[in-house]
């Protein structure tokens, strides 16, 4: 698949191992299997500016070898089951034609799941690359709530730096994640006046990511 862009190692994968040679996270004790149509890969919760096709096939590989992944983690909102981290472990079992797929459940909406996606990555699974984090980062300011945070609101969300964001607040051409005045919220809640802008790290220019799901009609 074309969409699927392949820039992959090992050295850049903290890998899991099967569930048989390690102790369970506790957090994922009362994981369930769910439909793996059921749950939804199309609602722009995906945080990764792209996916690994050879990833995908290694990980393909080790369910063939009986391998258990950890669950992916899901939000629940009372009608759909938004996927918020695991989008390789998807893609790998439906391609693999499996039915089901291990979730941990959490409760909240899609954007409950969007705001557990873009820090999903920062310890775990694929090594996150700066075009996945600008894309966590844009995540964040395209919402017209979230945008007016602080950029060091942003920052600890994404597990980036507040430099970071700065950087690709400043980079927007038509000013979409401006803040609409100069105030903002800081962590502590309290409405600050804006700071006089610094130079700052530059984040990179990507193109616009897609939805794992989008690619499910295709294949």
């Amino acid at each position: 698949n074309s969409r699927i862009i392949c820039s992959w190692n090992w050295a850049n994968v903290r890998f899991r191992l099967p569930q048989t040679q390690r102790k369970m996270n506790s957090n994922f004790a009362d994981a369930v299997e769910l439909p793996l149509l059921e749950v939804r890969c199309d609602g722009g919760t995906q945080s990764r500016a792209f996916m690994s096709a050879q990833l995908i096939m290694d990980y393909r590989q080790l369910l063939r070898e009986g391998v258990v992944f950890d669950p992916v983690v899901v939000f629940y909102d009372g009608a759909n089951y938004w996927m918020a981290d695991g989008f390789h472990r998807w893609q790998a079992h439906k391609d693999e034609g499996r039915a089901k797929i291990l979730c941990a459940v959490k409760q909240g909406d899609k954007r409950a799941a969007i705001l557990y996606s873009v820090s999903a990555n920062a310890k775990h699974g694929l090594k996150r690359c700066n075009a996945d984090k600008k894309r966590a980062v844009e995540m964040l300011l395209e919402d017209e709530e979230w945008r007016e945070k602080s950029d060091r609101w942003i920052a600890e969300k994404c597990e980036v730096s507040q430099p970071f964001v700065s950087s690709v607040r400043k980079q927007s051409t038509d000013n979409r994640y401006q803040l609409r005045d100069e105030k903002r919220l800081g962590l502590d809640g309290k409405l600050r006046q804006l700071p006089k802008a610094r130079g700052e790290v530059a984040a990179p220019t990507l193109p616009k990511p897609h939805d794992v799901g989008a690619e499910a009609p295709t294949k």
